[in-house]
Order: structure tokens, then C-alpha cells, then sequence
């Protein structure tokens, strides 16, 4: 079995990706930290989860990633391949999409990802809020917010 040593450099949220033929990445709908619902349970058709890696010797070992709702019940989960890129490269980019996730409560989700044979670590959370209506801005004292 081959040691893996890599760490997580940035991760983005967003509703969707499309890759155009010269290969650049289009990212659809990124959120801020964030996914703010009209209403929940709500549920997405998709959510791209893209990451960046810095890893010494180019690859990225196989497992499993999870979303785990804030009372750690999973929501959605994909296995992933080894990533051997050849020759170490500094950083390495990944892409996986959930289709479709429901998210049945606000709160704070994690996505976790558990290498194969090893332990599960937190990558990364997002929060879930429901909008906030303006009437409940006033009574609270703020300014509404923007349309």
C-alpha cells in the first residue's frame, strides 16, 4: 500500500460545471459559504464540489467522499478512483458531483472524504439557511435586506 500525503488547498461549492472542448471549467452557481433555500427540505439537482491539492507525489489515494447532513446521517456519497497524475505536479484539481442532494434541515453540513483503509477527515462544511424575510429584518431592527 503506498503512503498518500496530501492536503487540501481550497474547495468551491457551487450548482453545477460544464467543461467546454478547450477544457476550461465553467462553474454554475457558486456559493459564498452558504446555501441560502426559499424553503427546506429542498432539494438540488446537482452540487459540484471542485478541490484543490497539494500533493508531493502527484496522486490522490481511492475512498470515499460523504455529505453528512448536521446530524451526521449522509446525505450523499461517491466513491473515487486513485489519481496517479505521473510526475509530481504542485497541485491537483478534483471534481465530483452529487446528484441529486437533499438537504432536509438548515444547519451546518460537512463533506468528508475517507481514503481507503484509513480514517475520515472533515474537508470542508457549508451551511444551510433558509431566506430571511424582510418583515423579520425590520422587527429585528435591521435595515431589509437588498432585492
Amino acid at each position: 500500500m503506498t503512503a498518500h500525503r496530501f492536503s487540501l488547498v481550497d474547495v468551491i461549492l457551487a450548482d453545477d460545471l460544464r467543461q467546454e472542448s478547450t477544457g476550461k471549467l465553467l462553474v454554475i452557481g457558486m456559493y459564498l459559504g452558504s446555501i441560502i433555500a426559499a424553503r427546506i427540505p429542498i432539494m438540488l439537482p446537482t452540487l459540484a464540489v471542485i478541490t484543490k491539492w497539494r500533493s508531493p507525489d502527484g496522486s490522490l489515494p481511492a475512498g470515499v467522499y460523504r455529505i453528512l447532513s448536521p446530524a451526521d446521517k449522509v446525505v450523499h456519497q461517491t466513491e473515487a478512483k486513485a489519481v496517479e497524475a505521473g510526475p509530481p505536479a504542485p497541485f491537483l484539481l478534483a471534481v465530483n458531483k452529487f446528484t441529486p442532494v437533499m438537504l432536509e434541515s438548515t444547519g451546518v453540513y460537512r463533506w468528508t472524504f475517507t481514503p481507503k483503509g484509513g480514517r475520515p477527515r472533515t474537508l470542508a462544511s457549508f451551511t444551510v439557511a433558509t431566506l430571511t424575510p424582510a418583515s423579520e429584518w425590520a422587527a429585528a431592527g435591521h435595515t431589509a435586506p437588498p432585492k
